[in-house]
């Protein structure tokens, strides 16, 4: 994705880029949405953001930059956000040129992070780098302090860390693939290509603008691509897919009868499939962790279940 975004820039396809970034309080890590044409700010911006994302700062930008054509890269709800607001805001239309989402399967608040680094020993009020993912593919995390303290953990094994679920809007999520953005990025979750001593990811192009760019960038040898299938790439997203797609409806229906506040989609999941009385025993699997983890139970109960297994 920041390749692309580069690319755009280099070539004056926009003036701007719209990145998230870490930023640094006293309440710990927390983000940053904004307008930058920086290419030190936009290389230091790359990275899955597997946390709650505040883009007011990019909405106050708005006035600023309305005479500059730009693009954004965000997650697959940012980019929905943007398509509604966009038949309502004038800048927004006409100067969203290009939209890169990546490929998500949600996230966690600020209390996973914040009890990752209490677990390992790092001053989280005085963190002063932290990412979910970098250093190669798949990644790993990394967070550093003020007392040059470090932790540093495989992805995607650190999800499991804490007894925290994600939250509620991304288990209602149906969007594993960043369906309303022009091009979206993922891993690709597949033998011959984890395999590969290059670092490889999926790319989809939703109309041909955004595919004449992928194949620019092909033609200048500034990316190498292979043609992957359909089936490829549902293999690669199984675990996402299957539960954004083929859960969705008995997940629905079950939240919608526990008296959840639902989101309403007009489509994009299966209307029949995973038995309800599954979705209830994954629902309360997730319920008594975070209880647990309240209860500052559940570093020991992980450390009983790796015994057992």
């Amino acid at each position: 994705m920041t390749h692309i975004l580069l690319y755009l820039l280099e070539h004056k396809i926009v003036e701007k880029i719209v990145v998230t970034k870490f930023i640094y309080t006293e309440n710990g890590p927390r983000t940053k949405t904004f307008f930058t044409d920086d290419v030190e700010e936009i290389i230091n911006s790359q990275g899955s953001k597997y946390c709650p994302v505040n883009m007011d700062s990019f909405i106050e930008e708005l006035n600023i930059h309305k005479r500059e054509k730009f693009a954004f890269a965000g997650t697959p709800c940012q980019i929905a956000s943007l398509r509604e607001m966009q038949k309502t805001d004038k800048i927004l239309e006409e100067n969203l040129v290009i939209t890169i989402g990546n490929f998500c399967g949600g996230f966690k608040n600020y209390n996973n992070v914040r009890k990752i680094a209490k677990r390992h020993g790092i001053d989280y009020k005085n963190v002063n780098y932290f990412r979910f993912r970098g250093g190669g593919q798949p990644g790993t995390l990394l967070m550093t302090d003020s007392s040059q303290r470090f932790y540093e953990a495989n992805y995607p094994f650190y999800a499991g860390y804490t007894g925290y679920s994600k939250i509620l809007r991304c288990h209602l999520c149906v969007d594993a693939t960043a369906e309303l953005a022009d091009i979206a990025c993922g891993d690709a979750w597949i033998d011959e290509y984890l395999k590969d001593e290059k670092t490889w990811s999926i790319a989809i192009c939703r109309n041909k603008f955004a595919a004449d760019i992928i194949l620019d960038m092909k033609n200048k040898q500034k990316i190498v691509t292979r043609d992957v299938s359909d089936d490829d790439i549902c293999y690669s997203q199984r675990q996402n897919i299957k539960s954004k797609k083929y859960r969705y409806i008995s997940r629905n229906n079950l939240y919608r009868r526990l008296g959840y506040q639902l989101p309403v989609f007009d489509g994009g999941f299966q209307t029949t499939g995973f038995p309800m009385t599954k979705e209830l025993k994954i629902f309360l699997v997730h319920r008594f962790k975070e209880t647990i983890e309240r209860l500052g139970l559940y570093k020991l109960f992980r450390i009983m279940i790796n015994k057992k297994y």
